[in-house]
């Protein structure tokens, strides 16, 4: 359910490029890490999707997860779902290129009642 409702909010996308993935291709990756970088067990992670993102299964989970790298991923992931509560798609895609954010945009405005159903659920 979790990987349905964050592939749902990003309308198929990759959080970290905004480049459309397939279902089958996507795995969510826990956002939030304890001081030692490792993944926070004991979260209620059933209800509590901004604790997820959706990315490729490529690889990207690998390099969002570099020691050197992963608090700044926090961050921005983090930051995403606040952004996307507060109904700022624009700055909250803002680390996406900018063809890839355009066409979110736009998806967003078509599937508006859709996505809004998923932003309920948070």
């Amino acid at each position: 359910m979790a990987l349905t409702v964050t592939y749902a909010m990003t309308c198929g996308r990759s959080w970290k490029t905004g480049e459309k993935i397939k279902f089958d291709g996507a795995m969510l990756h826990h956002i939030l890490h304890d001081e030692t970088g490792h993944t926070l067990y004991g979260v209620d992670y059933e209800n509590k999707y901004e604790y997820f993102a959706c990315l490729k299964d490529d690889g990207e989970n690998n390099e969002v997860e570099r020691a050197d790298k992963q608090q700044e991923w926090e961050n921005t992931f983090v930051n995403m779902w606040r952004l996307f509560k507060e109904g700022d798609f624009k700055k909250a895609t803002a680390h996406w290129d900018s063809k890839n954010r355009k066409e979110f945009l736009a998806e967003r405005r078509q599937s508006k009642r859709y996505l809004d159903y998923w932003l309920g659920m948070l």
